[in-house]
């Protein structure tokens, strides 16, 4: 494109700089690793190294924010590699999947390549959404952060681990890992007027679960963030054809303020996303 005729996207600097022959040999002999020494149970082999030195260079620089949070996210791709992924309802569908630990600006911290099974060893108890985020969460330089998560990776064994470990946490449940937990079950909340929500309190484990009604039922765990003190979020009300105030806990303004940070990194990628094609299955990933 830059070598084009056209003078609406024709470069002179890199035209006078490099001939197209010499941009497509290193294109064509580019690597990050040595092929003749590659891990064969590791699908991102080719691309490791890079891996290994982005994570070493964001921790170098992290300012260490309290707020962090964990997602995932997609890189897009349409070849052909095992792992390859299709999410149904996200912006990306088709790509690479990575597991992404970021601060609530988008500053990304530590990085996992999904690979199946085989990304990290699932432990009893927490599954892969919960070991995940112990992985992620092992980039710390020290114990006084505030990590949020969705509820594909939160639980109640997860919660404790990291209270173990001297983190907060908090993050939305799914209704069937709420455990014997007494609270009010989401068929009782819907029948409650909006804004309604029920918690209990775990004083020996430091464990508050959250239930509150808005559009839907949300539920929430944490070990530093309860109801109080009970705010307002404002809401559309068919029947008064207004705004109107409904009580929202103070766990759910939490999760809400501090769990973008994915989103963010996204968008700041997508803006500035390379499109110099390549047949490399890894080429994507690089860029």
């Amino acid at each position: 494109m830059y070598w084009s005729g056209d003078e609406d996207v024709r470069n002179e600097a890199i035209v006078n700089g490099m001939k197209t022959d010499r941009f497509d040999e290193i294109m064509k002999y580019f690597h990050l690793t040595d092929n003749s020494n590659l891990d064969v149970t590791d699908k991102f082999s080719k691309i490791r190294p890079l891996y290994s030195l982005m994570n070493e260079r964001f921790q170098k620089y992290f300012q260490q924010k309290k707020n962090l949070s964990v997602d995932e996210s997609m890189i897009p791709y349409f070849g052909r590699h095992s792992a390859k992924q299709f999410i149904k309802g996200k912006p990306i569908r088709y790509g690479y999947k990575v597991w992404i630990f970021t601060t609530s600006l988008g500053y990304a911290i530590n990085l996992i390549p999904y690979q199946g099974t085989a990304t990290v060893k699932a432990v009893p108890g927490l599954g892969m959404g919960g070991q995940v985020v112990l992985d992620l969460v092992t980039a710390l330089p020290q114990n006084c952060f505030h990590v949020t998560f969705d509820n594909l990776f939160s639980s109640l064994a997860l919660a404790e681990e990291l209270t173990r470990r001297g983190l907060a946490c908090t993050g939305t449940v799914r209704a069937n890992r709420t455990g014997d937990c007494p609270i009010l079950d989401t068929k009782t909340m819907e029948k409650k007027a909006r804004g309604s929500y029920d918690f209990k309190a775990d004083n020996e484990k430091g464990m508050i679960m959250t239930r509150w009604n808005d559009n839907n039922v949300v539920t929430l765990l944490s070990n530093k963030k309860g109801v109080e003190p009970l705010g307002t979020a404002s809401r559309w009300s068919k029947k008064e054809g207004q705004r109107v105030a409904v009580p929202q806990p103070n766990v759910v303004k939490h999760y809400n303020s501090t769990m973008g940070g994915v989103d963010r990194l996204n968008q700041n990628v997508g803006l500035y996303r390379c499109g110099i094609n390549s047949k490399k299955w890894w080429w994507p990933i690089l860029l």
